[in-house]
């Protein structure tokens, strides 16, 4: 799946008092959206992803969607 991000909530730097702009979903909200959709249009076994998206709640929701996963770890983890 493909996403393109919108930055369209104004955030404002504490430190500069600078605007910037950030996506309403963090990337790992979407990729829980992407498997939500894939459960019903792919059958797959395995989830591989990169160490951006090996996070507790990722794996969880992965399992709860009854499939496996390999993801690549930080050393420190």
């Amino acid at each position: 799946a493909v996403q393109l991000i919108e930055k369209t909530e104004p955030h404002i730097d504490k430190k500069t008092g600078k605007t910037s702009f950030k996506c309403k979903l963090t990337k790992n909200q979407y990729l829980r959206q992407m498997l939500q959709v894939a459960q019903n249009q792919v059958t797959y076994k395995y989830l591989l992803a990169d160490n951006w998206y090996a996070s507790a709640e990722n794996m969880q929701a992965v399992l709860d969607l009854e499939h496996d996963f390999i993801f690549a770890l930080e050393s420190s983890r």
